[in-house]
């Protein structure tokens, strides 16, 4: 069988019951041979043909995994020879190297203990140094040396004594001895001497500073300036005593020169050594060795091309002295402080020929200066590196090491690469290479300034949180790489040969900038840094930088780690290098709360990884492979690819970021190198100020800093949609108003800062920004692959992107199998265009499913499953519309209309919302081809939507819905549900979401808790709360159909055998509840026409708006209980913090929320209902009269009176009254002003009282007496729970001239023991005429809501005696202690006594009496009376 290509397992059979099938078999079916048989035939030879291929399948996967195996059993014997080849040479290398070091022992003699030294003559300085001493002036050490002290005893001796010179001393003139100014003729600069001279001589100059009368302090100071120097680390090094001495001599003169200064500024300690600036000075004087010695070359290199013909020759590597000069004089042209020594001298003679160039150790030594390029050796100059060939950038042409054969040609340019040398030139090349090594030891060569940054952290009060920063970027980062044991250099990938120019051009600029050391050889870098290993090269273009490439290391090569050989990232935990990452959400977040006006810029460090030095124990893992064999560069920075490198960099860009924010500059993010900055207007400043400070305190209060993986973040609140908010900062520094810290235009005064402000600090620690690709503040940035638009709160996908992502999917569907790479990359690309796209989660399943199938084998190519190619065409359509833009996702309130779907399995589908309703059937044929119980309640939710976008219209809000099944719940998170069916659901889903603009949340709700249970087991609700009829989606009819369509005849069938349930209309008490929601037990409200009944109690969410009293759609008022309305409905004005004087105060956004919260509470909660409904009655006025958000608050006066005025005739003088007071108590608790005249108010007030119309004005209520209790007494029946209870109640109340609402509740679930009478509440005491009194203590009344009141009564004569029927009571149903006082039992428990249900009690009492039931408030009126009467 020829080889498999598709996994027949991912096969689907074709539909053979469909009708082109049908069409082709209906001409060879016969009354023996029917339909059904073909398709039956059909299909069981379809399934052997894949059982058969599914077989071979499984035995080709066998054979392939047996050839992997062995092929990687070969692959690791050849490895583990080679190190056993590699042990045996490092083992006789080391004992060559140890016979060597044997011998090289100095041979000395001992000494003579106690024997003195011989003695020697005194001598002294000259006059001139002892008078420059005297003076405090700057005296070179020469003149304290001994043979300078003898030169001045035989100048002495030798002059005339009595000669003097003239000096000018202000305006006059003064005659002293001429040796006192005379200066020697040969002096010595002090970097010049030798360092045994300037021992010697300080000392001497110590002692003549003391005879001289220096102040003792400058002469200890200098003493240990002077000590230090000499037992100096640096002095180790190579060439370490040369940069000291200029180190001294610099340091001193600047030391005497400022003693002698006039200036106020502080005089420097010279006894602290500045350890920075010292290896500074040695790095700039490596760099003037390494630039004298390519002079050196080009002279060598120069004589032998003139003068040296192919034949061979010997040569001197020795300049001539006129050469050697010149060479002098050109390197010294350089600023002062470059260090620099005479030519290299002549060394043993080198024989040079066409093959073997002059040795030269081709080096870079980091320096803030332009480096030399490197130079090349040899009898004729190096050819070009050929193009397309394997090669690398060196300083010399390498020989053959074979004997040409076959067709080569001789002619062709050899490659660059490191010289094959002689044992001493090889070792004076390790010399050289070891030296650069060493000054990148000492100086990194990063741009970054270590010592800025100390300074500013320390200012900052950040030591603490990046106390490594200052020595890490002086000495390098560790960034986890493993110690390696074994060299390992495997061959880069075909791009570095494909494209070697672009790949030369890279690695110059490496070399060039002092990034790389080398190039070197395997054994070079082997000695000087012992085992290393190289990981695969790639180049990858640069994004949006045509004709740029980057250099990319695969340092997870190998892939399956050896018994020695890992990848470097395998053993590398990126989790330990965290960072923040300004994420989608953080970025969404932060814009969406930006002031009005804000701008925002975007800026880009320059090669931010590069940057970024690591320690040399980190070296070995990072070497590169040079084109050409065996040539190797030692890397010394953080490169793309390292598991650590976004870490590594992120420490110093968090660090960054923050002393950015700690000098006033913000608000900003970060995305590894890109920086996104906001500036605010001025005039937010304050207010924006104490928003941070409330997120801050949130972030504290919220465990600050949180590390998830590799992600440093910030947890704030909870948002509405119940996700935390995201901060990639504390938001512990405040903004600043740096308008006036520098000159700038009057556009930018209006800000707090502007670039220049960012530019300064950044100079400050050396930030390299890459000024040309800045993007200016301004109201649309790119970040992160999306435009940002602040004016509009807009984010679009940028339109590179779409192009970008269109690309990839053409160069998809040009092959026919993919690997797990190429997979993930489309599908990341998909995913991140998502975040603008949500609908596209839903299709990404296809590709989520191929990188489910590779397991193991990541790089064996396979076939997408067959929907992919439908999917990436929705792709493709989507990425072509001219733009992709959706509003920026921040912290909206989410409207609750208590939305919930079910589904029953065995009968159909409900929904309901609020207390309206509706159901579908479940067809027989429903499951089946993947379609599962997920799938129909996915299409329950899919119904919910439908109705949910039919019944509210308002673009842009968000809306909770809920359902009991899980997957179906979370699977709307993530925007897709890998069921394939249901994934179709969801598609229709989003599309329903994109067309009527608003967002759907889902909540999870137990099964037992969703009023949608009934109508989906066919419990269904009254006809008149049923929701409005759709229709059922063309591809959901063979499945699905309304509740009400007469039965099928399958149905039909099913239901006589007894196979199904006979779906039977009914109401339950789920169904009752919810068409119930704003009363209690069952009992309905009468649906007045102008009397708004929205109010639910308050763990309910809110019910739908009446249809006349829907507002208009606002963030300003979320759809809320009526209650909470005062509170929740928010005016555009806000609260005022100024002072009297107009001063901003101190106030946060808490201290505001404290105040709402106080204010709240003057009013009782049923008094903010009332008000509540009043203030939805004013806002639907304000909507139908046009009037802005910004004119209903602070309401002007005539807009009251409009108000007044318009309802007037519609509603009750009192509620008219309790609506305009629900509106003024709503000015008051936000803090906008009132303007309504008092005496105006009246007036009309009391108008609209008058025009109040006969159908609004309630019956008198008839008082309650003593007659009609006991006639309601005689129908009751006491040994009842419930009616012992109410007549208890009764009798109380009316006794105690209470009211009603004080000895019931609302609803079943309202009590509370704060709030309630509770049987504890109850004493008996003796009044002042011995009378046994019995007092209730009512914890909170509409005139005492904190103290309480209490009520009593006395036992009375007769059946209205309260006490007997209490007495009666507690004896029925011994309520709790701490419950309702008339709890009574019901077969679930204890049941709180009501307000409706005691109300409904009597009045069906005293209708068996024949008596009309009388109104709870006559109850009061009634007792009134008694008293009084």
């Amino acid at each position: 069988m020829p080889r498999i290509t598709q996994d027949p397992n991912l096969a689907e059979s074709p539909d053979f019951d469909s009708v082109e099938f049908q069409a082709v078999y209906a001409p060879l079916a016969t009354e023996a041979n029917p339909v059904e048989n073909i398709i039956g035939t059909l299909k069981a030879a379809w399934t052997r043909d894949n059982d058969a291929k599914k077989a071979a399948w499984e035995a080709q996967v066998e054979q392939d995994k047996a050839a992997e195996e062995a092929t990687e059993q070969e692959c690791q014997a050849a490895v583990e020879a080679e190190e056993a080849m590699k042990e045996k040479e490092l083992q006789e290398t080391e004992e060559a190297n140890q016979r060597e070091k044997e011998k090289r022992k100095p041979k000395v003699q001992n000494f003579t203990v106690n024997k003195v030294v011989d003695s020697v003559s005194d001598t002294c300085p000259s006059p001139y140094a002892i008078h420059k001493l005297r003076q405090g002036e700057h005296v070179e050490l020469y003149y304290f040396t001994p043979e300078a002290c003898s030169e001045a005893e035989r100048a002495e001796q030798t002059a005339a004594k009595d000669n003097i010179t003239f000096t000018s001393v202000g305006d006059q003139l003064f005659m002293k001895p001429a040796a006192a100014y005379k200066a020697a003729k040969k002096v010595i600069r002090d970097e010049d001497l030798t360092f045994k001279q300037l021992t010697l001589a300080k000392n001497d100059m110590l002692c003549h500073m003391g005879q001289e009368e220096w102040p003792e302090q400058h002469v200890v100071a200098l003493g240990v300036f002077f000590f230090k120097l000499e037992s100096h680390r640096l002095r180790k090094q190579d060439r370490g005593d040369t940069v000291v001495l200029h180190y001294q001599s610099q340091v001193r003169r600047e030391w005497t020169e400022a003693l002698k200064g006039t200036s106020d500024e502080d005089v420097f300690d010279i006894s602290v050594i500045n350890d920075l600036r010292l290896n500074q000075m040695y790095t700039e004087h490596l760099n003037a060795q390494h630039s004298q010695g390519v002079l050196w070359l080009e002279e060598q290199l120069a004589r032998a091309s003139m003068n040296t013909p192919r034949a061979k020759r010997y040569c001197s590597p020795s300049p001539s002295p006129e050469r050697a000069r010149r060479s002098d004089k050109r390197v010294r042209a350089k600023p002062a402080q470059t260090l620099v020594q005479s030519p290299p001298r002549e060394t043993k003679k080198c024989r040079i020929t066409e093959a073997a160039p002059a040795p030269s150790a081709s080096v870079e030594i980091p320096t803030t200066s332009t480096v030399a390029l490197q130079k090349h050796c040899g009898t004729e100059s190096p050819q070009p590196i050929a193009p397309k060939a394997t090669g690398g950038i060196s300083s010399t042409q390498r020989t053959q090491s074979f004997a040409p054969t076959g067709n080569a040609r001789p002619d062709a340019a050899a490659h660059l690469t490191t010289p094959n040398t002689s044992a001493p030139v090889a070792e004076s090349r390790l010399t050289e290479l070891r030296r650069a090594l060493e000054g990148k030891k000492l100086n990194s060569g990063s741009p970054y300034k270590p010592e800025a940054w100390r300074q500013h952290l320390e200012r900052a009060g950040l030591t603490g949180k990046y106390p490594n920063i200052p020595s890490d970027l002086q000495r390098g980062f560790d960034a986890g790489i493993p110690v390696i044991r074994t060299t390992f250099t495997p061959p880069n990938k075909q791009s570095v040969a494909d494209f070697s120019d672009k790949f030369d051009e890279n690695s110059k600029a490496e070399f060039e900038r002092g990034r790389y050391i080398g190039p070197v050889t395997k054994a070079e870098t082997e000695a000087l840094l012992g085992p290393f290993q190289t990981s695969p090269l790639s180049l990858i273009p640069k994004p949006a930088q045509l004709g740029k490439y980057r250099i990319i290391q695969n340092l997870s090569h190998p892939h399956k780690p050896t018994s020695n050989i890992t990848s470097i990232n395998s053993a590398i935990d990126s989790d330990r290098f965290p960072c923040t990452w300004g994420t989608f959400s953080v970025v969404c977040l932060l814009i969406a709360r930006l002031p009005p006006g804000s701008q925002a810029a975007v800026r880009d460090v320059k090669e931010a990884y590069r940057t970024i030095p690591l320690k040399p124990s980190q070296w070995p893992g990072i070497v590169v492979r040079l084109r050409g064999e065996d040539n190797f560069a030692i890397d010394t920075r953080n490169c793309f690819g390292l598991a650590s490198g976004a870490g590594c960099y992120g420490a110093i860009g968090d660090a960054g970021a923050q002393l950015m924010q700690a000098n006033g500059i913000g608000p900003l993010s970060k995305w590894v190198d890109d920086h996104l900055f906001f500036q605010i207007r001025r005039e937010h400043l304050s207010a924006y100020n104490d928003q941070r400070s409330q997120w801050a305190a949130d972030i504290r209060e919220n465990r600050g800093e949180l590390h998830d993986r590799g992600r440093l973040w910030f947890r704030g609140q909870l948002m509405p949609n119940g996700k935390p908010e995201e901060f990639d900062e504390d938001v512990s520094f405040p903004i600043r108003d740096l308008s006036q810290a520098s000159p700038r235009s009057e556009e930018e005064r209006r800000f707090t800062y502007c670039m220049s402000d960012i530019d300064a600090i950044c100079n400050e620690l050396g930030i390299p920004w890459e000024t040309e690709k800045d993007v200016p503040f301004q109201s649309v940035v790119p970040f992160i692959g999306f435009l940002w638009d602040l004016d509009q709160r807009e984010v679009a996908l940028a339109s590179a992107k779409q192009e970008k992502y269109l690309k990839a999917i053409r160069e998809w569907e040009m092959r026919k199998e993919h690997n797990l790479e190429e997979t993930q990359k489309l599908y990341g690309k998909l995913l991140h265009a998502c975040l603008v796209v949500p609908a596209g989660r839903a299709y990404l399943t296809s590709l989520e499913a191929l990188m489910a199938t590779f397991h193991d084998r990541p790089f064996m190519p396979r076939t997408p499953p067959r929907h992919t190619t439908s999917d990436l065409q929705w792709w493709k359509e989507k990425l072509q519309q001219p733009q992709i833009i959706q509003p920026i996702p921040g912290p909206v309130p989410i409207i609750d209309l208590a939305a919930y779907s079910d589904t029953s399995s065995k009968i159909g589908i409900g929904i309901t919302i609020g207390n309206r309703w509706r159901a579908w059937r479940l067809l027989p044929n429903w499951k089946g081809e993947g379609r599962d119980i997920g799938w129909a309640e996915a299409v329950g939710f899919l119904f919910l939507v439908i109705a949910l976008g039919n019944t509210y219209r308002h673009p842009g809000i968000h809306c909770l819905v809920y359902g009991d099944n899980q997957g179906v719940v979370e699977g709307w998170w993530k925007g897709r549900s890998r069921n394939w069916p249901s994934n179709l659901i969801f598609r229709d889903i989003h599309s329903i979401v994109e067309e009527n603009k608003f967002v759907i949340h889902t909540q999870y709700v137990p099964s037992k808790e969703n009023p949608a249970d009934g109508p989906s087991r066919s419990e269904y609700g009254p006809p008149t709360h049923l929701l409005a009829a759709f229709e059922i989606p063309v591809n959901l009819r063979p499945y699905v159909t309304d509740y009400d369509t007469p039965l099928c005849s399958t149905e039909l069938h099913l239901i006589r055998e007894g196979r199904a349930p006979m779906a039977a209309p009914r109401l339950n008490a789920a169904s009752r509840r919810q068409q119930c929601r704003t009363t209690d037990e069952g009992q309905a409200q009468p649906n007045h026409s102008i009397q708004e009944v929205d109010t639910v109690h308050p763990t309910c969410p809110p019910a739908p708006y009446q249809e006349a009293l829907t507002p208009h759609f606002s963030l300003q008022r979320p759809h809320v209980l009526a209650q909470e309305r005062l509170t929740c409905w928010k005016p555009t004005t806000p609260r005022n913090v100024l002072d009297g004087n107009g001063h901003p105060t101190n106030l946060t956004e808490a201290n505001l929320r404290r105040i709402l919260e106080v204010m709240e509470g003057a009013w009782a909660e049923g008094t903010r209902e009332g008000y509540g409904s009043g203030l939805l009655v004013y806002h639907v006025f304000c909507d139908q009269k046009g009037i802005s958000e910004e004119q209903q608050a602070p309401a002007s006066p005539i807009l009251i009176a409009s108000f007044i005025a318009t309802i007037t005739g519609a509603y009750t003088g009192g509620t008219i009254s309790n609506y305009v007071f629900g509106v003024r108590a709503w000015h008051l608790l936000h803090g906008v002003s009132w303007r309504m005249n008092p005496s105006e108010l009246k007036t009309l007030l009391k108008a609209a009282a008058k025009a109040a119309p006969a159908s609004t004005k309630r019956k008198k209520r008839l008082p309650y007496t003593k007659e009609f209790m006991l006639a309601i007494r005689d129908k009751l029946d006491l040994e009842t729970p419930l009616d012992a209870a109410v007549y208890a109640c009764l009798t109380t109340t009316f006794w105690s001239a209470a009211r009603l609402g004080e000895f019931t509740v609302k609803n079943l679930t309202d009590f509370k023991a704060t709030h309630h009478v509770k049987p504890s509440d109850v004493i008996t005491t003796t009044d002042a005429n011995s009378l046994t009194t019995t007092a209730f203590h009512i914890p909170v009344t509409k005139t005492e809501p904190i103290e309480g009141e209490d009520v009593s009564w006395s036992k009375q004569n007769g059946d209205t005696d309260p006490a007997a029927a209490l007495d009666k009571h507690l004896s029925v149903n011994n309520p709790p202690k701490e419950g309702p006082l008339f709890a009574y039992h019901t077969a679930k428990g204890y049941n709180a006594l009501t307000k409706p249900k005691f109300l409904q009690t009597l009045a069906k009492a005293t209708r068996a009496a024949g008596l009309d039931p009388l109104q709870g408030h006559g109850i009061r009126i009634g007792s009134t009376l008694e008293y009084l009467l």
